[in-house]
């Protein structure tokens, strides 16, 4: 059973990192017609290498995650196990869409675009980007101790490589690589928050 104190800090954890997120997105578009936000995230639509890519990376990530902590595995397919944190997983769906669309845009496209800009060749551009977005991550200490934060660090350092890499397989295409975090996202949370909380962190980090 999932202990109340660990839902309490997990439903701290969602509400903080979906706001913050949601923000910053809104800022960032905030002068932006619909259009254009429609632009940014759709054009390019990627092409058939990049979606396969993004696929792989999905399945890979999420195997990985299922197979290093064994709580998120016991909950993500099992739907009476959702009982126990019902709410938790319905809010999971804003929070993945949220998350998924502004780290694709911030990590990926805004900093491997000014890396280009800059004339970063595309190996450190992917370098960039996954040392960002790891490092980033590495705020999970917070909700689960050193251990959780240094498993964040490294997992979500090797997805961002990953994602970085569809992102140019794609042509710079955002939509392949945002449709992979926010299934990642959809399918993991809120059982890694839960993991981290609850102190049953295994050797899986957090998207």
């Amino acid at each position: 059973m999932l202990e109340s104190a660990a839902r309490r800090s997990a439903w701290r954890a969602v509400l903080a990192v979906t706001a913050i997120e949601a923000a910053a997105l809104a800022w960032s578009f905030r002068a932006a017609s619909w259009p254009r936000i429609a632009q940014y995230v759709f054009v390019p639509p990627g092409n058939a290498a990049s979606w396969a890519a993004a696929a792989g990376v999905t399945i890979l990530y999420i195997a990985y995650a299922m197979r290093g902590l064994s709580f998120v595995r016991t909950y993500a397919f099992v739907p009476r196990r959702w009982r126990e944190a019902t709410g938790l997983k319905l809010f999971a769906v804003p929070m993945a869409l949220v998350t998924g669309l502004f780290e694709e845009a911030f990590f990926r496209r805004f900093l491997m675009d000014f890396a280009q800009q800059h004339g970063a060749g595309s190996a450190e551009q992917i370098g960039v980007s996954a040392l960002s977005f790891g490092l980033v991550h590495g705020v999970w200490a917070l909700f689960g101790g050193f251990r959780a934060g240094v498993g964040a660090t490294i997992s979500t350092a090797v997805l961002g490589g990953l994602l970085a890499g569809v992102y140019i397989l794609g042509g710079r295409s955002l939509l392949p690589c945002a449709a992979s975090h926010v299934a990642i996202n959809l399918i993991l949370e809120p059982w890694l928050i839960l993991a981290a909380t609850s102190g049953r962190w295994g050797a899986a980090g957090a998207s």
